[in-house]
């Protein structure tokens, strides 16, 4: 089944061209009912890929989306841990200590995660170049 899935595209493009190729000849002698009948079978085999593709897209956005919401609670969670630590060591050790330092960093990693959420999934790295460079900088 892996192996299916894994190669969906594939599979389906090889049946969709056997069923071109054999239905109209099994349908039909020649002449212009045979093409009629490779046109239809066609039109029918592009649109059943077209639908089946579009799904699977469909189906990738959401799972992708999902991980991203997921990523952002968890950067969330370990950003509302270390903000409680550093409120703590700064109010035992008042010259220690940098939340403002810490929330900042949080918004800006939510805010790419809302980036790669929300562009297409063929400009991914464009958008991330300036955020690694302000991320190596810190």
């Amino acid at each position: 089944m892996h192996a299916f899935v894994a190669n969906i595209e594939l599979i389906l493009t090889v049946l969709g061209l056997m069923l071109i190729a054999t239905i109209p000849s099994l349908v039909s002698a020649g002449g212009a009912d045979f093409w009629r009948a490779t046109a239809i079978i066609a039109t029918t085999v592009g649109a059943v890929h077209g639908l089946l593709f579009w799904f699977i897209r469909r189906h990738q956005r959401a799972i992708r989306h999902e991980m991203l919401h997921n990523t952002r609670d968890v950067l969330q969670g370990i950003v509302d841990h270390h903000s409680a630590v550093s409120v703590m060591a700064s109010s035992a050790d008042p010259s220690g200590g940098r939340p403002d330092a810490v929330r900042d960093a949080v918004q800006q990693a939510c805010a790419q995660l809302t980036i790669v959420d929300t562009e297409p999934l063929r400009r991914p790295r464009s958008s991330y170049k300036p955020a690694q460079r302000t991320a190596a900088r810190a």
